[in-house]
């Protein structure tokens, strides 16, 4: 079965020892240390010091293990680590001499279908399984501009495995405006003037999203500005659940290779109610082994309440408001002025923020 080092804290250790021993228990490399014992017992005695725990109102954890069992568990990761480099070592060869992945992109403001030029190199062969000494960077620039008028520019670049291809739409002139400009807010106009077409708004007017700012006259152009208010809530309950560990824990492991494939480790989880943390790290250092680990970590917690009144988190829970609304302005330099209402009922706290600000309407 093999042997187990186990760890248990609390008071009166003492008297645990001696139910164990009371139970023919052999107990190895006893250490004792102010509230913390250590020792090491057969495995097949866990039961036995698991109810005897249960009796004392402690609990243990097991720092280690040692024998077949042990070995057994660990096997898959040992395989995994042995496949995992085999792969690695072809990886890296292949990766030297393939194109793994093609990768066209557009450098424009304006949409541009990608399709025909996709197309286009899979016409012609250009893409992922061939081989880099069959690229030819000016061949594909040269190709992709005398194939489409309304591309001015290409680049193309071998990166590792990847073939990069970057094109250039050619300029496309702006369009007139030939309908109303509207508003996109609720707003108070604050200046407004027409560059052509005629104004529909003056200062001071009230206006909702999709009102008229700017009439369409041969053509509708200008600049139109608002006050603007956004608007962010947040309900606060005095009431507040938190979750409590109770020192157990349980640990699951993964291996991952490249994100290809994983050796996923069995997950047991005794615990009905738990949190968990997640923990990735690479087992070579330097991460010349492309090899890492996706660790969950369970810990058994318990649900609790307490009470914490408004004011006690008042600070904190406005300036959470203040960075929602926040999160709906682009031009933070536009704030003219952030107000707040805090309105309580009973256990619940309702916290509104109002952040002015003035823009473009449109």
């Amino acid at each position: 079965m093999g042997n187990v080092r186990v760890k248990i804290n609390g008071l009166n250790l003492q008297r645990l020892i001696s139910r164990l021993v009371d139970k023919n228990i052999l107990l190895n490399d006893v250490e004792i240390k102010n509230k913390t014992v250590k020792f090491s017992i057969n495995e097949s005695d866990l039961d036995a010091l698991d109810n005897i725990c249960k009796i004392e109102h402690k609990y243990y954890v097991v720092i280690s293990r040692s024998g077949l069992k042990n070995f057994l568990s660990k096997l898959p990761y040992f395989l995994g680590a042995l496949v995992a480099i085999i792969i690695s070592t072809t990886y890296l060869f292949s990766f030297n001499k393939f194109v793994y992945n093609v990768n066209v992109s557009a450098e424009s403001e304006l949409p541009y279908n990608l399709t025909k030029v996709n197309q286009l190199l899979i016409e012609r062969e250009i893409q992922s399984g061939m081989l880099k000494s069959e690229v030819s960077i000016k061949e594909i620039e040269k190709l992709i501009l005398l194939t489409f008028e309304d591309i001015s520019g290409c680049s193309v670049e071998l990166d590792g495995g990847n073939l990069n291809i970057k094109v250039f739409p050619a300029t496309v002139k702006e369009e007139i405006n030939r309908s109303d400009i509207k508003s996109k807010y609720n707003a108070v106009i604050t200046s407004a003037e027409a560059f052509s077409g005629t104004l529909a708004v003056k200062v001071g007017d009230i206006v909702q999203i999709g009102d008229v700012l700017i009439k369409n006259e041969n053509g509708a152009s200008g600049k139109v500005e608002g006050k603007v208010y956004f608007v962010a809530t947040q309900i606060y309950n005095e009431n507040q659940q938190y979750a409590e560990k109770t020192g157990k824990s349980y640990k699951v492991r993964n291996l991952n290779f490249l994100n290809l494939f994983s050796v996923k480790g069995k997950n047991r989880c005794p615990f009905s109610n738990f949190i968990v943390e997640k923990c990735d790290f690479y087992v070579a250092p330097n991460y010349l082994l492309p090899l890492s680990v996706e660790e969950d970590v369970y810990y058994e917690v318990e649900m609790k309440s307490k009470t914490v009144p408004f004011e006690e988190v008042e600070t904190e829970v406005l300036s959470a408001v203040y960075n929602e609304a926040l999160k709906q302005i682009d031009d933070k330099d536009k704030i003219t002025n952030v107000s707040y209402s805090v309105v309580k009922e009973g256990q619940y706290t309702r916290a509104d923020c109002f952040i002015e600000v003035i823009i473009s309407l449109f």
